[in-house]
């Protein structure tokens, strides 16, 4: 797993975000840098599903989530915890691993 700091990028022209540093903004062309945000550690869910039938490397069920910042800027993340969990429920990000971001329910 990695740190536990979660960056997007910023075009400067039109706002748009990016999980990764890019040389051109694919929405309005610019060549301008990009800034770089931090981004909280707490974020709420938007969407999720149980996955049950997925990836062989994966303990299933896993349950993925759209997880959206106080930025708007939106994840796809795997969610851990137990108990239920719902549209709107808090999550705190955990780290990464080689399938993608982690998060856990905010108790």
């Amino acid at each position: 797993m990695t740190e536990l700091s979660l960056t997007c990028y910023i075009c400067n022209h039109c706002q748009n975000t990016f999980s990764e540093p890019a040389d051109i903004c694919s929405k309005c062309g610019t060549r301008e840098p990009l800034s770089r945000m931090n981004l909280p550690t707490r974020g709420r869910i938007v969407t999720f599903t149980t996955v049950w039938r997925g990836a062989q490397y994966l303990p299933r069920p896993y349950v993925l989530a759209v997880v959206e910042f106080a930025n708007k800027y939106q994840v796809l993340g795997r969610v851990s915890g137990g108990g239920s969990i719902a549209v709107k429920q808090e999550v705190r990000y955990m780290g990464k691993d080689e399938y993608g971001y982690l998060f856990e329910l905010a108790g």
